[in-house]
């Protein structure tokens, strides 16, 4: 007995349970009613709505590791996300009063706030590296584009210069050409012409033997006898 009352007694001195609810919802009044312990046996810590400070240092403590130019810059964004929360907590009060219902903000919609803060920045970030990244490699593809064009440009100067060369050279040789053209069609119309003569020469010469072989076959007769 006595070993069970020492564990009992340095137990309750030494053991601490801490339970956390959320006053958001039903559930606290709900179990508060279904086990009494937790309100008769306990000691109720009520936490109040966090100060500015408070909100501030709990921001700049959760973005020390997010990227920034400067500490100025990271100082705005935490008083920036605590004004936006204390914004949303006059809201609230105000719905209240309005509607008869409740929006519950609490330091854990704060956190979650400034996580959402943190994985949309992170995304955004990364969008924007990669559409640098396009632009930058779309920028050095025109760049390259260019060069190859310019370099293309010098190539097709250089082919013209050379067109126009084979062209010059190409006249110059269909004149050579016509007036070989020309000489041949003069040598041609000359051994036509002197074709022409050669044949009435030959015929010249034909009615000759005729006229000889006529007048010799008249006198053969004479000169037999």
């Amino acid at each position: 007995q006595d070993k069970i009352a020492l564990f009992v007694r340095r137990v309750r001195q030494f053991l601490h349970v801490v339970l956390c609810f959320s006053p958001v919802g039903s559930t606290l009044r709900q179990r508060a009613r279904r086990f009494p312990g937790i309100i008769n046996c306990t000691v109720v810590d009520w936490f109040h709505p966090w100060p500015e400070e408070a909100l501030v240092s709990v921001a700049l403590n959760f973005i020390k590791g997010v990227d920034f130019p400067n500490q100025e810059t990271r100082e705005n964004v935490a008083y920036h996300m605590a004004t936006v929360h204390l914004e949303v907590v006059k809201a609230s009060v105000s719905y209240r009063e309005t509607a008869r219902r409740n929006n519950y903000v609490t330091p854990k919609s704060f956190l979650e706030f400034i996580h959402l803060y943190k994985r949309l920045l992170s995304e955004q970030r990364k969008s924007a590296q990669s559409q640098v990244l396009r632009l930058q490699h779309g920028l050095n593809v025109l760049k390259n584009t260019s060069v190859k064009v310019a370099d293309l440009q010098e190539d097709l100067k250089v082919t013209l210069a050379n067109v126009e060369e084979k062209k010059a050279a190409s006249e110059i040789l269909m004149e050579q050409i016509g007036v070989q053209r020309a000489d041949a069609e003069l040598k041609q119309e000359a051994a036509a012409a002197e074709q022409r003569r050669a044949e009435e020469a030959s015929r010249v010469a034909n009615e000759i033997q005729e006229s000889a072989n006529r007048e010799l076959a008249e006198a053969s007769p004479a000169m037999v006898k």
